[in-house]
């Protein structure tokens, strides 16, 4: 509900204040026993507690009234109303039935101030009654707006009788403010009943009294006027009477003459001003009429009135010479015999806004005639409103726009003839303000830019000069403007391709007789044909004298560097390419071979960090030597833009449009390499630049060839002997590496079977019968949880196996790596917090970034943060620290763990080496995870190294990321496979039997003694081999199932120290290995160390238990 403005809020405001004060008073006075302070004017009628609890109620909700769109501030006040009228309604029962319902003493009780009251604390009627009503009437207020008139007109009877006891007060007439018995009334209590009423009559502004005040019509003029004098007055005028009689000045009867004489007077006086004021006002209303009439009935507009049915009441002398309807033809039919009817849903449009009080802003329309022409109008349609502000009709103004319409019409053909006529020439045309402001185009120019008027108007035409000759022309431009003579000049404008074409630019000035410029009419003409046959005898001229020199020059070069350098400069400077460069194949010291390049006409920064070409379908003819390629605009190529990871040229790259490459080749046709030029604008290269370019590169592959000759003399004896100490070191590394090979199958074996195993061994559980959701759930958590770690070994292996063969990509750009950093540790955070490692970050280099792959360099943090933590015992601590030097980017992370050995911290960076790589060792892993992180991070052009001071002393590995990398090479070490695996299923074979599974993994733990339960066996399950020789002692098992690779102690020390005990003791008892170490060694060594038999991750149900069965048969 919409809050009044104005003064009413003021009132209500005020009206709170004053009730929550006096209540306020009030009650302190009652409950700190001051009886001064409930009886204001000391006549022993105090305002009792329940009274001044009502006021104070009403109080609040009359200022809980601001807010009455919240719907918690109207809850509050209808609790506060309800609160006020059952106490007022409760009071009047007892008065009326004389039953003492002990409300009155419910909260305070006191002995003084009860000289007008029946029974002790008890209000008296009227203000029990006044307080129903306002309490009633305040619950109103929150309702629809019905309810809130009506509790406008309900608050009128408590103001009646506050008024009733203020009166009798003043003029100290006890019948007025109330015989104890049946009226007490406490003079406070009658002030603040009628602020009360007036705070409720003034919250409801739109109704009532207060909506009469606030008419801005003579009625509410008059309302405001008179009210102040029609309640105070005759007050004063009673009091005086009474004070004259008390005096002795006058007897009663003399007296109530006096009075009702002045009051005649009053009223009198009153009505003179009502009646000179309403004549006064009408007199107004009508000079205003009459001179809206005339003005009406001598403007040239046509202004018709009409009812909100349409019906035309009023027609004035400029509607008859529009429309051609006299006044008496007009009045009285619908406005639409004035609508054409295909715009009779616009007038229905028109009808609705004015129903909303809305006015119909000028706009243009056509209307009919009497003689069924057309005329075009501006129509303006504005609501009548009547003296209450009801909408009873409308004004329709409308002003003849034909002439106006037509001259637009014929300035549009003119125009359009004009611009015809322009557009007919080849040239280029313009008009120009005699200030130079040029305002006008023919359509050749628009289709020669590529621009429009709104980028051209003024001194747009800026944009499409040549940057390096635009001073020129400004200066030139601005002096003719200021002598008002002809302008004339050769300049390059931009064509909608991107291509500068030449003009031949004449301006000429239109002048008034005085010689004064008007207007500005040029021209230009398109000059590039000429331009370029002069260019071109240039080009021919300076292709020759550099043509004479080619043969000369690459005779004398013997350096490669050199030779390939000058070859570069002097084809580039030929084709007049913007640069070009010589990519060529050759051979490091090592004998590797890779592509180097040399560069024309650019910085060699401007390539150092890309990637070298690729054989993308733009390059790989020119390296493939097939074919030259030429390509007037690179962008619309149809073999440009194809390949990933940039579709195209790579950001920052110099820009070209323009594009050709030619092979160059050896003298028995060996591609050496290939030329590249580049421009940025389109049809730079020729076919005659083409041939030219072709001869420089066939005696470049000559000349090329011959240099190379010679440094393959000088390098031969060189190599031989590099050879025989290359190959003595190629047979140690291999029979190393054949070692490692083995041990890293061996721990892959291992490493893949353990997760196989529960994955299969789940994967039958929940296939065999009935299976709890529990178990359904606990299975499905314990397959996903082996497979995530499953995954995680063949990322390892896969990203592994891309290195070693040279096929990793990086996906470079510009990164933040200390983004990257956070990401990583926020990764492996929850794994920190479930061993309560403390982790910390110390991340200075905030906003360093550099060149790389995002995605790699997270995983190689990822990977030394996952290291730390697995190597990094329960409450220890793990420090991230990235900082940054003149030349590099530096991460360290720290750990608190079980360090590495001295001598093993060379190694730590191989594949397949690990720390401990014995069956017994209590971190799993295949040992490549620090090899990727090498390689990974050498890749960036960087570097990782590590610190520990040894065993259990921590370590720290350090990450060197340059700042501005060099390009990478990739190595290509020999490639290796990974084993397979094998499932089966059966059902149970060992009823009644005790079988103890030892196994540190629980998920395999909890695998084996599903499994076995199956089988209708009685299982143990133990975490170590101590924890199974404690259940050994506690109780011998038939049979026993034990993993091999465990910590502290492995199966293989287990069985032994098993047999070395007693029969009694559990010493003859038979055992399985059950292990993810599967090969034949691994067999042989498990029997010879005590088992019965030997089974190999992952389980083979069936035969798990047939040959727990056939062992405890044998025994």
């Amino acid at each position: 509900m919409a809050q009044a403005t104005g003064w009413p809020p003021t009132i209500v405001r005020t009206a709170a204040l004053i009730s929550i004060l006096g209540a306020l008073i009030t009650g302190i006075g009652w409950i700190f026993d001051r009886p001064r302070w409930t009886d204001w004017w000391g006549d022993d009628i105090s305002m009792l507690f329940n009274t001044a609890l009502c006021v104070l109620l009403c109080g609040v909700a009359l200022l809980m009234s601001r807010w009455q769109d919240n719907p918690l501030s109207r809850r509050l006040m209808r609790i506060c109303g309800v609160v006020v009228a059952t106490i007022g309604g409760l009071t009047i029962l007892e008065h009326l039935t004389g039953i003492n319902l002990g409300i009155d003493t419910l909260l305070i009780s006191r002995n003084w101030g009860q000289n007008a009251v029946t029974s002790n604390m008890r209000m008296g009627p009227p203000a029990a009654t006044s307080f129903l009503l306002l309490g009633i009437a305040i619950v109103m207020t929150t309702g629809s707006p019905l309810t809130r008139r009506n509790a406008s007109a309900l608050t009128l009877v408590p103001l009646f009788i506050a008024s009733l006891s203020i009166i009798g007060y003043l003029l100290d007439a006890d019948q007025l403010y109330g015989v104890a018995k049946y009226s007490g009334i406490a003079r406070q209590t009658g002030v603040l009943l009628a602020v009360l009423g007036i705070g409720v009559i003034t919250s409801v502004p739109e109704f009532g009294l207060t909506a009469a005040l606030r008419r801005q019509d003579l009625g509410g003029e008059v309302m405001r006027h008179l009210l102040p004098s029609v309640l105070m007055i005759p007050v004063m005028l009673g009091w005086a009477r009474v004070m004259g009689q008390e005096a002795g000045l006058y007897d009663t009867a003399f007296g109530t003459s006096l009075l009702i004489l002045l009051l005649v007077v009053l009223l009198f006086a009153l009505l003179w001003w009502a009646s000179s004021s309403i004549s006064k006002q009408i007199k107004l209303t009508e000079d205003a009429h009459l001179r809206l009439a005339a003005i009406v009935a001598n403007t040239s507009d046509a202004v018709v009135g009409k009812r909100l049915d349409g019906t035309i009441e009023s027609w004035n002398q400029g509607a008859t010479e529009l429309y051609g309807y006299a006044p008496a033809e007009a009045i009285g039919n619908c406005i639409t015999m004035l609508v054409p009817p295909n715009r009779f849903e616009e007038e229905d449009r028109i009808q609705e806004r004015l129903r909303l009080g809305e006015k119909v802003e000028p706009y243009e329309t056509i209307r009919w005639r009497k003689d069924g022409s057309e005329v075009y109008v501006s129509l303006t349609v504005s609501p009548i409103l009547d003296a209450f502000g009801n909408i009873v009709g409308a004004s329709h103004i409308a002003r003849d726009i034909t002439q106006r319409i037509k001259a637009e019409e014929a300035m549009r053909r003119s125009e359009a003839e004009l611009q015809a006529l322009a557009d007919s020439i080849p040239q280029l045309a313009w008009m120009a303000q005699p200030d130079g402001h040029i305002f006008w185009y023919n359509h050749q120019w628009y289709e020669y830019t590529g621009t429009t008027l709104e980028d051209m108007e003024g001194w747009g035409w800026q944009s499409v000069h040549d940057p390096e000759v635009l001073p020129q022309v400004l200066e030139q431009w601005k002096s003719c403007l200021a002598r008002g003579e002809p302008f004339e000049m050769e300049f390059p404008l931009r064509g909608v391709d991107g291509r500068f074409r030449w003009f031949l630019t004449r301006c000429r000035p239109l002048c008034d007789a005085e010689g004064n410029v008007l207007r500005w009419f040029g021209t230009n003409t398109d000059l590039e044909e000429v331009k370029q046959k002069e260019h071109a005898l240039q080009q021919k001229t300076q292709t020759l004298e550099l043509l004479n020199n080619v043969g000369q020059l690459l005779g004398s070069k013997l350096d490669i560097d050199e030779l390939l350098q000058s070859v570069t400069d002097v084809a580039t400077k030929v084709s007049q390419a913007r640069f070009g460069a010589f990519f060529y194949n050759s051979t490091d010291d090592d004998g590797d071979s890779m592509l180097l390049y040399s560069l024309s006409g650019a910085p060699r920064e401007a390539f150092e960090h890309f990637e070298m070409p690729r054989a993308t379908p733009l390059f790989e003819p020119t390296f493939a030597g097939t074919e030259v390629v030429r390509s007037d605009d690179i962008l619309a190529d149809p073999r440009y833009g194809k390949m990933a990871p940039h579709l195209g040229m790579p950001e920052g790259h110099l820009e070209v449009r323009s594009y050709l490459a030619v092979p160059v080749k050896s003298g028995r046709g060996t591609v050496l390499g290939g030329l590249f030029f580049g421009h940025p604008e389109v049809g730079r290269f020729t076919e005659a630049t083409e041939r030219i370019i072709e001869g420089i590169a066939s005696q470049a592959g000559i000349a090329i060839d011959n240099a190379r000759m010679y440094d393959n003399l000088k390098r031969a004896a060189v190599e031989r002997e590099e050879l025989l100490v290359a190959e003595r070191s190629a047979r140690s590394d291999a029979e190393r590496l054949n070692t490692m090979k083995d041990e890293f199958l061996a721990t892959l074996s291992h490493e893949l079977r353990t997760p196989l195993n529960a994955i299969l061994g789940w994967s039958q559980i929940l296939t065999m019968g009935e299976v709890t959701d529990e178990d359904f759930s606990e299975g499905m958590d314990a397959i996903q949880r082996n497979a995530r770690a499953q995954n995680l070994l063949i990322e390892d292996l896969l990203d592994m196996s891309r290195i070693i063969s040279g096929k990793i990509r990086l996906e470079v750009r510009r990164i933040n790596v200390t983004d990257i950093l956070s990401q990583a540790v926020e990764t492996v955070r929850p794994a920190a917090e479930a061993k309560q490692i403390e982790l910390v970050e110390r991340l200075s280099a905030s906003d360093t970034k550099i060149r790389g792959d995002a995605i790699r360099l997270q995983q190689v943090f990822w990977n030394l943060l996952s290291n730390a933590i697995k190597f990094t015992p329960r409450e220890g601590r793990v420090e991230v620290v990235a900082r940054q030097d003149a030349d590099h980017l530096i991460v360290e992370v720290r750990d608190s763990g079980i360090g590495i050995p001295s001598d093993l911290l060379q190694h730590v960076f191989e594949r397949f080496r690990q720390v401990d790589s014995s069956s017994s060792r209590a971190f799993g892993g295949l040992g490549i995870g620090l090899s990727i992180v090498k390689n990974l991070v050498e890749m960036h052009g960087g570097s990782v190294d590590v610190q520990s001071e040894g065993t259990n002393q921590g370590s720290t590995f350090t990450v060197l990321l340059p700042l501005n990398p060099t390009r990478s090479t990739a190595v290509s070490p020999d490639k290796f496979k990974l084993p397979e695996g094998d499932n089966s299923d059966d059902a149970s074979l060992l009823a009644g039997l005790h079988v103890l599974v030892i196994d540190d993994e629980i998920d395999s733990r909890m695998l084996l003694q599903r499994l076995l339960k199956e089988y209708q066996a009685t299982v143990d399950v133990a975490a170590s081999a101590e924890e199974a020789f404690s259940r050994i002692d506690m109780q011998v098992p038939d049979l026993i199932v034990s993993d091999i690779g465990m910590p502290d102690m492995d199966g293989y020390e287990f069985i032994r120290r098993l047999r070395r005990r007693g029969p009694h003791e559990g010493g003859d008892v038979p055992a399985v290995a059950l292990t993810a170490f599967a090969r034949g060694e691994d067999r042989e060594r498990a029997l010879e160390a005590g088992y019965e038999d030997h089974l190999t991750k992952p389980i083979q149900t069936r035969e798990l238990a047939a040959t727990l069965s056939r062992l405890h048969s044998r025994a």
